[in-house]
């Protein structure tokens, strides 16, 4: 990742030296430069893209009819008030270099095959476990969030178990386990309720719990997302995961599933399931996307009215004004997604 940033620092860099201060002195500008710009926010990168579209730079042809484009047409989530990016992602377009994971292993030690849902849409999975027996008081009772019967209910009586912290299915020994290696189940699954996330890969490994050795039937199985509420039929997907599978697979025991390319999302519309074998151990490493998460629109809202007010533009603005301001919006947008997001 660090050597990722490095890469884009350079070209934002080389791109400013260029448009600032002109070809034959890119070299000595490049170096004065690159430090300001590896941690830019987004109002330094306005004023990059102001000071590149001033009267130094000369590239205004490529710019022609950008006044009449709509936002939707050069939208690509960079600065949306709803949706945000983890990690080092600033946009859709650089999404799948977020370099944020939730990862966790499964181990079935049931005896049989079980189908396991990796996300319970809607359901509430709450339910209680009495452990101290006939007579137990309520400081015997412990809340888990394993509970199907809402999803059984509801005609999904092929879910067996829920992801969740710890035991979710069966007896210690005897059950399926799941051990997070980063953060919480608990955690993310409450997060993901209100605030729904993409997904946009995921790499999955498996291997003989006994053993230890590479499992690769694990592959044959299939991740089925489903479209799911209360007012609505069922809507499946079918991730075939021996699609990803590869004859490397052999040698390092995992594959790299593009569920961007199904449009995988972790949210309260969306019950993702699939199989686990007897005696296997699945590793799973989610890549956390774009999240829509309204709390950032209050934010958000209120640096753009401050910076309306402050320039004078806030309320009613004359038409020719406006079409004045878009189209140099529309030239300053387009130059950060150029530098920032190039691959």
């Amino acid at each position: 990742m660090k050597k990722f940033i490095f890469i884009i620092c350079g070209f934002l860099a080389l791109a400013a030296s260029v448009l600032i201060f002109g070809g034959h002195e890119a070299v000595g500008s490049t170096i004065a430069i690159s430090p300001l710009l590896a941690n830019m926010t987004r109002d330094e990168l306005e004023a990059f893209a102001d000071q590149a579209l001033s009267e130094n730079y000369g590239g205004d042809d490529e710019y022609e009819n950008y006044a009449d484009l709509d936002d939707e047409d050069m939208y690509d989530g960079f600065d949306d008030p709803i949706i945000g990016f983890q990690g080092g992602a600033k946009s859709f377009l650089d999404e799948a270099h977020a370099g944020i994971y939730l990862t966790f292993s499964i181990v079935n030690n049931s005896g049989y095959t079980k189908t396991i849902a990796l996300n319970p849409a809607y359901f509430d999975t709450t339910g209680v476990t009495c452990v101290g027996g006939k007579g137990a008081s309520m400081t015997d009772v412990v809340i888990n969030h394993t509970n199907i019967a809402e999803m059984t209910a509801a005609g999904h009586s092929e879910i067996d178990c829920v992801l969740a912290d710890g035991l979710i299915y069966g007896t210690s020994g005897a059950g399926l386990t799941v051990t997070a290696l980063n953060g919480r189940i608990t955690d993310h699954l409450r997060y993901v309720a209100k605030n729904p996330t993409r997904i946009p890969s995921m790499i999955i490994s498996s291997v003989n719990n006994t053993s230890g050795a590479i499992d690769t039937t694990a592959y044959n199985k299939i991740l089925t997302i489903r479209k799911v509420g209360p007012y609505a039929k069922y809507q499946d997907t079918i991730i075939d995961l021996n699609d990803f599978f590869k004859v490397e697979q052999y040698q390092s025991g995992k594959i790299t599933v593009d569920s961007a390319k199904y449009g995988l999302q972790a949210d309260p519309s969306t019950l993702v399931y699939m199989q686990v074998d007897n005696n296997i151990r699945i590793t799973i490493k989610m890549l956390i996307g774009g999240t829509a998460d309204v709390s950032r629109t209050l934010h958000k809202k209120a640096r753009l009215a401050k910076k309306n007010i402050a320039q004078g533009t806030a309320g009613v603005v004359p038409v020719s004004v406006r079409k004045d301001m878009k189209l140099k919006q529309n030239k300053k947008m387009n130059l950060i997604s150029k530098q920032v997001f190039k691959r």
